[in-house]
């Protein structure tokens, strides 16, 4: 959550950044739901396993709230937010209503 950000960083999070921030931690997830072990052996069949764990999550808590990830998208909705003084100050909030991946075709994994 924000917390996790504010460990690491000593201004508010902005638009874009908190990206950076859940990318180490979402892989790191991945790799301890999956098991992999990194052993360059097993690289494409370890691979094929976090990419299957990440194209689908639920309830993963992302720097800017608890999200699920559908066919591959972050589900969250909207945010409005202002700076007064150094803080971020949030104005609104639009929750995601329809599941965009709907419209995109399924990857094909390789069995």
């Amino acid at each position: 959550m924000v917390e996790r950000y504010k460990e690491v960083s000593e201004f508010a999070p902005g638009f874009g950044t908190w990206q950076a921030i859940d990318i180490p931690y979402f892989l790191k997830a991945a790799i301890e739901a999956t098991g992999v072990t990194g052993d360059p052996t097993k690289l494409a069949e370890e691979q094929l396993r976090l990419a299957k764990w990440a194209y689908n999550v639920k309830d993963f808590p992302f720097v800017m709230g608890t999200y699920d990830v559908v066919d591959g998208v972050v589900m969250h909705g909207m945010v409005l937010e202002t700076i007064e003084g150094d803080k971020q100050v949030l104005l609104a909030e639009m929750p995601a209503a329809e599941v965009p991946a709907k419209y995109l075709p399924a990857p094909q994994f390789p069995q």
